[in-house]
């Protein structure tokens, strides 16, 4: 299942979700995603570091890997076995802010998880139409999200934030295949 948060993209392979000039962030970071829509709350802890996402317990999977600079996503299941597959529009919107053109002017600042942000804008968009408010730090790290999209013909109310926020490096085998995963067939 596919759940929606916050966004990003970079590079030369153009794959389908590309993003041109879409926020991303500037410093690597780890934190807990939070995802609330209606009475459904879902918590998954995240890293990022160089174009790379690193989503625990994701998706029911037990990790998904985000690649920017190849457009793929990395699917490590319980089972250690792993598959590589073109990253989702959706899933990608869940953790990256929208290219600046496709947002409103600057709604002010204000604090959020901890550090500032500011506040804007951004229009329905995407296979659900999801439109709302996200507040971006001035480190292009989205720590909050506030919309509504067209999910099943009506509209639902989405409120995606991270907490327990860390700024500092991320270790590169958070990124990678672990030995002993084997490709699923």
């Amino acid at each position: 299942m596919r759940l929606l948060i916050l966004c990003l993209v970079l590079s030369g392979v153009t794959p389908a979700f590309a993003q041109e000039n879409a926020v991303l962030p500037r410093v690597a970071f780890s934190a807990t995603a939070v995802q609330q829509t209606g009475p459904m709350l879902v918590r998954q802890h995240i890293h990022y570091a160089d174009g790379r996402l690193r989503i625990d317990g994701a998706n029911g999977f037990v990790t998904t890997i985000l690649d920017l600079h190849t457009g793929t996503e990395c699917l490590l299941m319980a089972n250690h076995t792993y598959l590589v597959l073109p990253m989702d529009n959706e899933l990608f919107r869940q953790f990256f802010a929208p290219p600046m053109a496709a947002t409103g002017a600057d709604l002010g600042r204000q604090p959020m998880a901890g550090v500032e942000t500011t506040k804007y804008h951004f229009e329905g968009e995407g296979a659900l139409d999801a439109g709302g408010f996200y507040w971006l730090t001035n480190t292009g790290i989205m720590v909050r999200r506030d919309y509504e999209d067209g999910v099943y013909g009506e509209s639902r109310r989405h409120l995606d934030y991270l907490s327990d926020l860390s700024v500092g490096p991320q270790d590169s085998r958070l990124f990678q295949i672990p030995a002993g995963y084997r490709l699923a067939r």
